[in-house]
């Protein structure tokens, strides 16, 4: 009897404990791709924004692949490539139409013709290693340059796996 009196005990209070504002786990279909992410190193730190990347656009010819770093609903930071939409290296600038931006609260570093950029900017390369109806994936760094303080931040070990 007591064994019975226990195990509706703790039922109960189990019961009692859960909360209903928990988020309920989304399921994935067993044919969905992995995840989906962009990360960089800057400055020898690692940033990761698997939940927040996204293609803004694939306008026939070109690529545009944002990656977006949150902390508590603020944008910390972002990288924002634009590629030849074909497999293949790019470097950023002259004469390639690649170019890239790492902001940083809203500070912008560039590599390559990004518009917005005035003065000097950075280079570095980008490979999109491939190209699918769906996704986009490949590898980049580059150094960018703030055109106002010429500060230099050095954005490696680039990687993107994202739809469209």
């Amino acid at each position: 009897m007591k064994k019975a009196l226990y195990s509706f005990l703790f039922l109960f209070v189990t019961a009692a404990c859960s909360r209903q504002s928990d988020p309920v786990p989304v399921s994935v279909p067993a044919s969905a791709p992995t995840l989906y992410t962009v990360g960089w190193r800057v400055n020898g730190l690692t940033v990761s924004t698997g939940h927040y990347v996204s293609i803004l656009s694939r306008s026939g010819s070109t690529l545009t692949v944002y990656g977006r770093e949150y902390a508590n609903e603020r944008l910390l930071s972002e990288v924002q490539l634009e590629v030849p939409a074909a497999v293949g290296t790019y470097a950023f600038g002259a004469p390639s139409a690649a170019w890239a931006t790492y902001a940083l609260r809203g500070t912008k570093h560039y590599a390559g013709a990004a518009p917005g950029a005035s003065g000097p900017t950075g280079s570095g390369t980008v490979v999109l290693t491939a190209l699918t109806d769906g996704m986009a994936v490949g590898t980049f760094t580059f150094t960018g340059i703030d055109p106002v303080t010429k500060v230099e931040k050095s954005v490696t070990n680039g990687t993107f796996r994202v739809p469209f």
